[in-house]
């Protein structure tokens, strides 16, 4: 490999990095939301992880 293209792929790979990182943070879902969190008339449920609508029978 010759100089050049070395550093050429290693601009390539750092200039990449930040574009990673980014998409990484997308896919986060609101683990730390617990049963104090919820709004009025809504619960928190464990299974789904999320707050739910309180229906009334």
């Amino acid at each position: 490999m010759t100089t050049t293209f070395k550093t050429a792929l290693a601009a390539v790979c750092l200039a990449a990095l930040p574009s990673l990182a980014i998409a990484e943070g997308c896919g986060w879902r609101h683990i730390d939301e617990t049963a104090s969190q919820c709004p009025d008339g809504h619960a928190y449920d464990a299974q789904s992880g999320s707050c739910v609508k309180l229906t009334t029978s």
